[in-house]
C-alpha cells in the first residue's frame, strides 16, 4: 500500500488563520526598560537612606537643666497651655524687656527656647535636642526687639563682633 504525503497543515484543513509573526521589537527598548528599572532602584535606595534614622546623638547639655526646677522656673498655667512643652522641664534663663525666657523640652523631646512677655502670647522655637544645639528667638519676624540665643554645650559661642553678649550660662543677648 502506498501512502501519499499531503502537504496540508491543520490551518488549511480547519480554516484557521496562520498565527501572526511576532512583532518586532524596536532596537534599544530592552535597554530603555533596564535603565528605567535601574533609576527606580537607585531612587528607592536614596529615599530609604534619607528616611532611615541616623545614629542617636546625645542630648544637649545646659547648665539650667543640671538643677531641679524651682518656683521661678514654673510657667503660669495659661502660658503653659499655649505651648507644646513638658511643664516640668521649664527653666528660667533670663529676663529682658521683651519678657521672660525659658529653656524647656517639647512633648516630642525637642529642645525649646520660650519667650513669655508680660500680658502677651508666649512664643517658642524648638530644635532637635542634641549636643551643640543652637536656638535664637526674637528680633526679626516675631515682633520682639531683642534676641535671645540658647547655645548648648558643644556649639560655638556667638560672635561679639555680631553684637552678642553673654547673659548667663548657655545664654546670649543681642539688640
Amino acid at each position: 500500500m502506498a501512502t501519499e504525503r499531503l502537504d496540508l497543515t491543520p490551518e488549511v484543513l480547519f480554516g484557521a488563520a496562520a498565527p501572526a509573526a511576532p512583532a518586532r521589537r524596536r532596537r534599544g527598548t530592552g535597554w530603555l526598560f533596564a535603565s528605567a528599572g535601574l533609576v527606580v532602584v537607585v531612587a528607592a535606595v536614596l529615599v530609604a537612606h534619607a528616611l532611615a534614622p541616623g545614629p542617636a546623638q546625645p542630648p544637649a547639655t545646659l547648665t539650667a537643666f543640671s538643677v531641679p526646677q524651682r518656683t521661678t522656673d514654673v510657667l503660669d498655667p495659661d502660658d503653659a497651655s499655649r505651648l507644646v512643652v513638658q511643664p516640668g522641664t521649664t527653666r528660667l534663663l533670663v529676663r529682658t524687656p521683651d519678657g521672660n525666657h525659658y529653656a524647656a523640652l517639647s512633648v516630642s523631646g525637642d529642645l525649646c527656647l520660650l519667650r513669655v512677655p508680660d500680658g502677651d502670647v508666649p512664643s517658642e522655637v524648638c530644635v532637635h535636642d542634641r549636643v551643640g544645639a543652637d536656638i535664637t528667638i526674637g528680633g526679626n519676624g516675631d515682633g520682639g526687639g531683642g534676641q535671645v540665643r540658647l547655645v548648648a554645650d558643644g556649639a560655638p559661642a556667638p560672635s561679639a563682633a555680631e553684637g552678642w553678649r553673654p547673659a548667663g550660662p548657655n545664654v546670649w543677648l543681642r539688640g
